[in-house]
């Protein structure tokens, strides 16, 4: 049996064939990359094109609960001094507590407790929220930012997404009615619309700032709200957190809840009763700063 070696004019042809196919390869890497970009830029113009807009049911319920909890009149501050119970996986501690809350974007709340004082501070005055906590040891602890974007005035619900419900990036839809402890109520959702932003962007911030809150069906307060926290490095899983309002008074003309509850995966994690509460203080924004 005979063995047939590539001739020389068959490795010529070959050099020419390798001298065609290069510059193609290289055409199709580029049209690729081009198609890319373009594919981008296409998806970037319609997320742009497609702004959304709360559901006019939505923001019906929102503006009766909003009336129904200030009676017409804009809370800008709100102070909260009262008896708090913390309860963790290893011990739990009473004390005191003082809760402060700004606008949309600014709060803090000191807890002060036998082991310590333990402080949490939200601020997203600059545009990007920010967050940072520190204990009895003075170590300041940031915020992961997909923990930043829900209300920062979580215990007041005067001062939550669900009060501003013309604001340009802030959402509403109209969940239906249900029966949540025992009582009728109705269910709306919120996020923030990451308005200019790259889709995935949009799509981030949208999950991040998800926050459901429910309304008696009669008197339109806010009996709870809902949201996600994550682990510090992992956004893609959902812990579950859950405000609870009750005992509403009125203070100064607005409906307050004396009685906070913040659940964490279920479990009770701060009971807060509140012996005062002051509307329209006048606080200043160097209490919420960020260290």
């Amino acid at each position: 049996m005979s063995v047939v070696l590539c001739s020389k004019p068959a490795r010529i042809l070959r050099g020419r064939a390798r001298l065609l196919v290069m510059p193609m390869i290289r055409l199709c890497v580029t049209v690729s990359l081009t198609a890319i970009l373009l594919f981008s830029t296409v998806l970037f113009t319609v997320a742009q094109n497609n702004v959304p807009v709360s559901d006019p049911q939505a923001i019906s319920y929102a503006n009766r609960a909003l009336q129904a909890l200030t009676q017409g009149v804009p809370a800008i501050d709100v102070t909260f001094n009262g008896n708090v119970r913390c309860i963790s996986s290893t011990k739990t501690e009473t004390g005191t507590g003082t809760f402060k809350g700004k606008g949309l974007s600014e709060s803090r709340v000191d807890l002060f407790l036998g082991s310590g004082t333990k402080t949490e501070v939200r601020n997203g005055t600059s545009g990007v929220p920010l967050g940072n906590w520190y204990g009895p040891d003075g170590s300041v602890h940031e915020y992961a930012n997909q923990n930043s974007w829900t209300d920062a005035v979580w215990f007041y619900p005067s001062l939550s997404s669900l009060t501003s419900p013309s604001g340009a990036n802030i959402i509403l839809s109209y969940v239906g009615q249900e029966v949540r402890g025992g009582i009728q109520v109705q269910h709306i959702h919120s996020y923030v619309y990451a308005s200019g932003k790259d889709p995935i962007i949009i799509s981030l911030v949208q999950s991040m700032s998800g926050m459901d809150f429910y309304l008696d069906s009669s008197s339109l307060l806010p009996v709870a709200v809902a949201f996600k926290a994550h682990p510090d490095n992992d956004t893609n899983t959902n812990l579950a957190v859950e405000i609870d309002f009750s005992d509403y008074r009125a203070v100064s003309g607005f409906q307050v809840p004396y009685h906070i509850q913040k659940l964490f995966q279920g479990t009770l994690q701060i009971d807060f009763t509140a012996t005062s509460a002051a509307i329209n203080s006048g606080l200043s924004d160097t209490i919420f700063a960020i260290q």
